[in-house]
């Protein structure tokens, strides 16, 4: 298997719950049980039609911009002001300049304030760069490729579903295969208090920007599919 992928890395994460169940056929017996294996699916491949959808319209809407704005205001503070004007100063050869006394030079030769020039800078150019995100991909396009590049191991907090047993299981001829969710192989590598698995959203319609709700926009299906009760690993292609 190729590195675990953490598809949507922002915000709190729904906690997995201790076990997690996967619906079989009966012919996968002896790569799953005998062989230790098991398969993941590119996410294009999968059972839902509608998986990879047009989940949000554009990219960069109000919330993208309000999270820029706080960006933009914590890095143009007097101290983050203060170290970016020593190094300037450094690569320069003008170390020995304080950086109050460059502020005062600019405020005198501009008529103002450093920082809060910056900061009305910055902020200004954010229009633009939200519309340079969003036209430079559709979100179909997008999806899509995603949809290409990542694989999924589904897995499911019930093991009493009755469309499941029917669908996965091949009308009840198969099997579960229970999974204990505190197994490392569920654990990110970097960090193991953190857990790989994916809680799947099922929400219908579209979100107005990505930063809407992250996870709908890039880990959700359709509400039809709510009875699967689904949890993901992800990893790229």
């Amino acid at each position: 298997m190729n590195k675990p992928f953490d598809i949507v890395n922002f915000g709190e994460e729904p906690t997995p719950p201790l076990l997690v169940y996967k619906y079989l056929s009966p012919e996968r017996v002896t790569d799953v049980l005998e062989n230790q294996t098991v398969r993941f699916m590119r996410l294009l491949d999968t059972n839902d039609s509608f998986e990879v959808r047009a989940t949000f319209r554009r990219f960069a809407g109000p919330r993208f911009v309000k999270l820029m704005e706080d960006f933009v205001t914590e890095k143009t503070t007097e101290a983050h002001v203060d170290k970016a004007l020593a190094r300037k100063l450094d690569e320069i050869g003008l170390s020995s300049m304080p950086p109050i006394m460059a502020k005062v030079l600019f405020k005198e030769k501009f008529g103002k304030d450093l920082s809060a020039y910056m900061k009305d800078e910055m902020k200004a150019r954010l229009p633009a760069l939200s519309a340079a995100l969003n036209a430079l991909q559709t979100p179909e396009d997008f999806l899509n490729e995603l949809g290409s590049s990542l694989l999924c191991f589904s897995l499911s907090e019930t093991y009493t579903s009755a469309p499941m047993w029917a669908h996965y299981a091949v009308n009840h001829t198969g099997f579960v295969l229970e999974f204990d969710t505190a197994h490392p192989w569920f654990r990110n590598i970097s960090d193991k208090q953190k857990s790989l698995l994916r809680q799947v959203k099922y929400v219908d319609g579209q979100l107005d920007e990505a930063l809407d709700d992250p996870h709908a926009a890039f880990g959700s299906k359709t509400a039809d599919w709510a009875y699967e009760k689904e949890w993901r690993v992800y990893c790229k292609f």
